[in-house]
């Protein structure tokens, strides 16, 4: 590697952890993995959404697709109407502890 990645990688993690600090408004462990109880049934989704479409389901999507010989489209449909469903029960859930 060269020296310009070794200074991309300090930058990348020195900011992280600066955001990490300026933002630390968390009371306790709970406060901060619940979100205070106030994140909205939108932002919690969207959130959910992120995790699961990550780098590694493109990866291993196709692979995925190949080994229970489906098609691709219908992994895909899939995938988008599990979302919509999580969205809405996500939704509901809220309303019910709020």
């Amino acid at each position: 590697m060269n020296w310009l990645d070794y200074v991309i990688i300090v930058t990348y993690l020195g900011g992280f952890l600066g955001l990490g600090y300026f933002f630390k408004d968390n009371k306790s462990s709970k406060d901060y993995f619940l979100g205070g109880r106030n994140v909205g049934w939108f932002p919690l989704s969207l959130s959910v959404m992120a995790t699961q479409l990550s780098a590694i389901s493109f990866i291993s999507a196709p692979a995925f697709v190949e080994l229970c010989v489906m098609h691709r489209l219908q992994c895909y449909v899939r995938l988008v109407l599990k979302q919509v469903v999580q969205t809405y029960s996500l939704r509901s859930i809220q309303q019910m502890v709020v």
